[in-house]
């Protein structure tokens, strides 16, 4: 239910750290507020998101 997870991430105090599948991560990031849109491949397994829950929410995506 990805709608009461960003709910509940919202609401959160501090950090969180949620773990996901290339399907779910981007529709969690762009109902936090990122645009534009964006996809995961099925094959990537190297991705690091972190999102700024600030005004203006920002996205950091780092590749290991």
């Amino acid at each position: 239910d990805s709608d009461a997870l960003v709910a509940t991430l919202r609401a959160a105090k501090g950090n969180v750290l949620v773990v996901g599948h290339s399907n779910t991560v981007p529709e969690i990031v762009v109902a936090l507020g990122i645009t534009p849109a964006f996809t995961i491949g099925d094959a990537e397994y190297d991705n690091l998101l972190v999102v700024s829950l600030s005004p203006t929410p920002q996205l950091l995506r780092l590749r290991y």
